[in-house]
């Protein structure tokens, strides 16, 4: 990151990380936005200025995320929205986009971003005058959880979250590609296309692309040091993965690894999700020069800095309080050139017990779900359905990993015979419920993998 990046408001520093921040994932291809089509965008006199206007006064950009958290009825904007919200005004506001159509979130699919674009920097993608695009657009972390053997899969990297349904890369890489081919594959998503956009399959170019963003972690028992990269003679890497990925490291043993792999004078912040995304830095607190903070922004309080042993003293309370505590993302910072801030020098996460397995005994999520999936073949689909409408009225929401599980491993077997009725009935039962409104996501994406979604209007356009 540019040092004019860096000391950006936080909010206009994530806002270009969202299109400067390189894939999880390989270019090959056409699928995924290419780095050549952002970086023309970045490049652009126009797109410099826009960006520097908003640091000057990123108040059109706090009041458009503003308008996404009345809109979703919440305190504060999840890691997802928040990302989504940022690739939105993107699309939206961006000049040197030329968009004079977009539809978000909409369709039966869910589609997350359609829009049509008349000039520059489209117009070396079709050679056409009026492109349509499609995006599929995702920030995701993942923790590589199985370096016993020197090659691993994308199966290999399981969602930091650890409450994500143990959701790996692979099975992302897998739902990204089934948004992107149901623009061309999927009849009812082309005609709901066809007619808010009054095209026909005849004289259309559709352009659907993969915007993959955020980190990958690896074991900090494997590095030499916070701020080193794994080598390729201790794990090999999938071809799928991109070699510029944005890397970080993982440890369940807080205060042994730090010593042996950071400096004493190394200070952290331990960072809310709203501050995953671009690089952090200090600034001095309250005009004063010997106490530093990372600055938040509206709804977003600043960050203090931690010193070794004060981030091991707060990541052994944290754990301590619960079995099932979350994981904390830390972000390492070290004193600038010029000694008079503090800048991010590498991104790690703490984890209390790694949960990536079951038990001692190595059973890998991807291994669990196959055997999921060999119990489903031979039951119908409405034995499934049952057995998440139990899940959704007799449960509070721990065991939803197990709902989603039984949802993956679906996605393993070929079945024409779903019915997805017994969820249509428990959705209007919870409805008047508020403790169950947890699964409201949940059950909509059962209907979806089901094949029982309905189609449903665009949230906006311009």
């Amino acid at each position: 990151m540019s040092t004019r990046s860096r000391d950006r408001v936080k909010a206009v520093r994530d806002l270009e990380w969202v299109m400067s921040s390189p894939h999880l994932l390989s270019s090959e291809g056409d699928v995924f936005l290419s780095p050549a089509m952002c970086l023309r965008i970045l490049d652009d006199p126009v797109t410099i200025a826009w960006l520097e206007g908003l640091h000057v006064d990123p108040t059109p950009l706090h009041t458009f995320l503003g308008q996404q958290l009345r809109r979703i009825d919440k305190t504060s904007l999840d890691l997802g929205v928040y990302f989504t919200s940022l690739v939105e005004y993107w699309l939206r506001a961006c000049p040197a986009l030329c968009n004079d159509r977009l539809v978000v979130a909409a369709s039966s699919a869910q589609l997350k971003f359609v829009f049509r674009c008349n000039e520059s920097p489209w117009l070396s993608i079709a050679p056409c005058h009026s492109i349509h695009m499609h995006w599929e657009a995702s920030v995701k972390f993942f923790l590589l959880c199985e370096p016993t053997t020197t090659t691993t899969t994308t199966s290999s990297f399981i969602n930091l979250g650890l409450t994500a349904g143990g959701e790996t890369l692979a099975s992302r890489i897998a739902k990204m590609q089934r948004k992107v081919r149901m623009c061309t594959e999927n009849a009812s998503v082309s005609r709901w296309l066809s007619a808010h956009f009054e095209w026909t399959q005849a004289n259309v170019v559709i352009q659907s692309h993969i915007l993959l963003r955020g980190y990958l972690y690896y074991p900090l028992a494997l590095l030499a040091s916070t701020t080193s990269t794994l080598s390729s003679t201790r794990v090999e890497l999938p071809s799928a993965i991109n070699a510029d990925h944005l890397r970080g490291w993982w440890s369940s043993d807080v205060e042994a690894d730090l010593i042996r792999t950071t400096p004493p004078s190394s200070r952290f912040a331990i960072l809310p999700k709203l501050f995953w995304l671009s690089k952090v830095s200090s600034a001095p607190s309250n005009d004063d020069d010997h106490t530093q903070h990372i600055v938040g922004g509206p709804g977003v309080p600043s960050l203090p800095l931690l010193s070794r042993a004060d981030v091991v003293a707060a990541c052994r309370a944290h754990f301590s309080s619960s079995p099932t505590a979350k994981p904390l993302v830390v972000a390492e910072l070290r004193e600038s050139e010029h000694a008079t801030t503090f800048v991010e020098v590498s991104r790690g996460a703490f984890i209390a017990q790694l949960s990536l397995a079951l038990g001692d005994d190595g059973i890998s999520y991807s291994v669990v779900k196959a055997e999921v999936a060999r119990v489903l073949m031979h039951r119908k689909g409405r034995y499934l359905v049952q057995c998440l409408v139990v899940l959704v009225e007799e449960e509070d929401g721990n065991l939803f990993r197990i709902g989603q599980l039984m949802l993956d491993a679906r996605g393993l077997v070929h079945a024409d015979d779903d019915d997805d009725g017994g969820i249509d009935h428990v959705m209007t039962t919870i409805i008047p419920d508020k403790t169950k409104w947890w699964s409201v996501r949940f059950l909509l994406k059962a209907k979806h993998v089901l094949g029982g979604a309905s189609a449903s209007s665009p949230r906006h356009d311009q």
